[in-house]
């Protein structure tokens, strides 16, 4: 617990501190990319205001990050047995369970406090110079083509990771046989 403490310290002290982020920081949207170009199969950008847009790329991006997790986790976790990988975590010893479900309830509260609203006075608001994913560590400036980039990058890594995590998923369920 003190490792996984020591990792969110950066954090959770950008969190909780009282200094306000430079308002220079626009939100960038990315996800313009080629080949594809704007990827929209079900015309969001035009059904939504830029708010909502930020907000749908605010759960894209967490849900991105942890199927990257997941297709290591998967793996990994069938390499040192001979259960299969989707069935690991049920059979985590308790404190095992709770130091990993802790861990992720802290980060994401952390996430809340730097990116959020107060849910009392502004239900579901993000801040208006918030960039959607930001942890709070303020390791780019928004103004950089190169940030751009590298957000596009985790963007479109985080959607091939949906999908292949979901792969992995069907395929244990269907044949109940470890990837490796």
């Amino acid at each position: 617990m003190k490792f996984v403490s020591f990792l969110l310290m950066p954090v959770l002290a950008n969190a909780f501190s009282k200094l306000s982020r430079p308002v220079s920081n626009i939100p960038i949207i990315v996800g313009d990319t080629k080949p594809l170009g704007i990827f929209d199969p079900l015309d969001f950008t035009n059904k939504f205001e830029k708010y909502d847009i930020q907000y749908l790329r605010e759960a894209e991006l967490k849900h991105g990050r942890y199927a990257m997790l997941a297709s290591l986790i998967i793996p990994f976790s069938e390499k040192f047995s001979s259960e299969l990988g989707i069935n690991q975590f049920q059979q985590l010893d308790n404190n095992y369970k709770l130091l990993s479900v802790g861990s992720v309830l802290l980060y994401e509260f952390a996430h809340m406090l730097n990116g959020w609203k107060n849910p009392i006075t502004d239900s579901f608001q993000l801040k208006e110079d918030y960039q959607p994913g930001d942890i709070g560590l303020n390791l780019f400036d928004n103004k950089d083509e190169k940030t751009e980039e590298l957000l596009n990058k985790e963007l479109n890594n985080g959607r091939l990771a949906m999908i292949g995590v979901s792969g992995m998923i069907m395929q244990e369920l269907v044949t109940q046989h470890q990837l490796l």
